[in-house]
């Protein structure tokens, strides 16, 4: 029987030619295997994570590799579904390479229908660890792991947060198509950091959690009658959330004393649920609750406009 887990260990030594300036290598892994590279690779060359037609790896960067400098790519073999999609798991900052000279914003590449995997909790917040994302791809956060998203990254698709753990945006971000959060924690912490698609939440118990930000995106809630999808603020702040929110079911709203929840897109159907004791202010576009909605005896509600 082959081996689910393969080790490269020692040292890696890759450069590109000074005569024709292109080298690849190349690591895949096939049959929901696992390739893991715990060898430091050093060089200025192209690192590409790559799966096999109709079949569907992992590849680990697990090296301290800050004497690489070359870029890492991700490639779909060419299938447009995630069945098959290649998946590249890093446990450091350091394994995607170390820092550069000069300032390269969405300096990795990775194809439609893949899959990033942060193993341990971490920060990118070097310059040359934002990512450019060419079609769908996914973010799995496990349980009890926190990915602090600080470099500004480029998605040409949709994106979909996945795991039950923390998924935490910091920096401006464009989202050209759809953003998905679809379990666990997403803490939101910059005005653009969802770019300009629509956003939707969903998931079992799903917390996302806002720190002081407006928000310009139309809002979907994907929950069902046995599903719970909250938006929460933290103490000390005002949010606001200038596009249309959007329930399928039910939207749960969580506002502590000294904090102020703004919702001046409207909210379009739903059950409505406003917990904490903090203030909530409804403007711009009326509200159309197709179901009632529920308050905590402690918040503060006012309403700006007629219809409310």
């Amino acid at each position: 029987a082959y081996s689910t887990v393969s080790t490269l260990a020692g040292h890696i030594s890759h450069r590109q030619s000074a005569i024709t300036g292109s080298c690849k290598l190349c690591l895949s892994a096939i049959n929901n295997r696992t390739t893991i590279v715990a060898a430091e690779i050093e060089g200025n060359a192209l690192i590409s994570v790559e799966s096999q037609v109709k079949s569907r790896g992992t590849v680990r960067l697990a090296g301290c590799n800050t004497n690489f400098l070359g870029q890492v790519q991700v490639m779909n073999s060419g299938s447009s579904s995630l069945e098959y999609r290649p998946t590249l798991e890093f446990t450091c900052p350091e394994a995607l390479g170390g820092p550069l000279e000069d300032a390269h914003y969405d300096y990795h590449l990775v194809q439609g229908y893949a899959q990033l995997w942060p193993v341990n909790s971490m920060t990118l917040d070097r310059e040359n660890c934002g990512f450019f994302v060419n079609g769908p791809c996914s973010v799995h956060c496990t349980n009890g792991i926190e990915f602090i998203l600080k470099e500004h990254t480029t998605w040409k698709g949709e994106m979909t947060k996945t795991g039950v753990g923390t998924l935490e945006l910091t920096s401006a971000n464009l989202f050209a198509n759809t953003f998905i959060s679809s379990n666990g924690y997403l803490n939101a912490k910059s005005d653009s950091c969802f770019g300009s698609g629509t956003v939707k939440l969903c998931g079992n118990s799903a917390t996302n959690t806002f720190y002081g930000v407006t928000v310009p995106n139309a809002i979907e809630i994907l929950d069902t009658s046995t599903t719970q999808v909250q938006l929460k603020l933290v103490d000390y702040t005002t949010n606001v959330f200038n596009g249309a929110i959007t329930p399928n079911y039910r939207i749960n709203m969580s506002v502590p004393a000294h904090a102020c929840m703004c919702v001046n897109g409207g909210i379009t159907k739903g059950y409505l649920n406003l917990a904490g004791t903090g203030t909530y202010v409804f403007g711009g576009k009326p509200l159309k609750i197709t179901d009632r909605t529920r308050t905590d005896s402690a918040v503060t509600l006012i309403f700006r406009v007629a219809g409310n």
